[in-house]
């Protein structure tokens, strides 16, 4: 068994519930980052540079946010649990190259209010007695809802 880091829970084969907390908002944003990759090439193709840097940005940021998410499992001592493969059950949710963009972007911000809205339930969830694990979700609301703003901010120069 490999040597625990400083500060590092002991692993467990059943994640605790903040960890699954945690592993529901990973998914999430492992999520959004695909279909913000989805959306930058439909965007490409469809000419619109803005759309396609505005969604780049996003699904850098979402992978940031995965990353801080997985960062938090380890130090929980519970392991991202997270395949490629779970993300099978739901193709739909990436976009479709056939689509206007228009039609792209209010998928984008639909999916960016449920991010809010989940992330903030499990934050509050969180807040029982993980300080840490709360203020990385608080931290992804904020981001976010920045995001469902630059979302609006593109439809409405689309629709100009």
């Amino acid at each position: 068994m490999a040597e625990k880091l400083p500060g590092e829970a002991d692993v467990s084969d059943t994640p605790t519930p903040h960890a699954a907390a945690l592993e529901a908002a990973l998914y999430a944003a492992l999520l959004c980052a695909r279909r913000y990759e989805r959306h930058e090439l439909i965007a490409r193709t469809l000419g619109i540079p803005s759309a396609a840097l505005s969604a780049r940005r996003h699904a850098a940021e979402a992978r940031a946010h995965a990353q801080r998410l997985r960062e938090r499992l380890v130090s929980l001592g519970s392991p991202p649990r997270v395949a490629p493969g779970d993300f099978a059950a739901h193709p739909g949710r990436l976009g479709a190259f056939d689509r206007p963009i228009a039609e792209v972007l209010d998928e984008d911000l639909a999916e960016e209010r449920a991010c809010v809205d989940d992330y903030a339930r499990l934050r509050v969830f969180a807040a029982e007695d993980d300080a840490a694990s709360r203020w990385v979700l608080s931290e992804l609301v904020l981001v976010a809802e920045e995001r469902a703003e630059a979302v609006t901010a593109l439809l409405r120069a689309l629709r100009q």
